[in-house]
């Protein structure tokens, strides 16, 4: 049986802008290593960790820019 991960879209969004950004690169290069592997072996899960992963560029380019929203 497989498990098919569920995000809560707004709830992650939230969650990322408490971390520390040294977090949030870590998210990110995790993510986009555990999406990169999900799509190779054909893992239905591979959207969950790209979602993570664009999620997590989303707040590093909003802190780059000031915090911009």
């Amino acid at each position: 049986m497989t498990m098919i991960k569920k995000m809560n879209h707004n709830d992650y969004i939230a969650k990322l802008r408490t971390y520390s950004t040294d977090s949030v690169r870590y998210v990110r290069d995790d993510a986009k290593r555990a999406a990169e592997a999900a799509d190779e072996i054909g893992s239905p899960n591979s959207g969950y960790y790209w979602d993570e992963y664009h999620y997590a560029c989303m707040e590093l380019r909003k802190r780059a820019d000031g915090g911009a929203r």
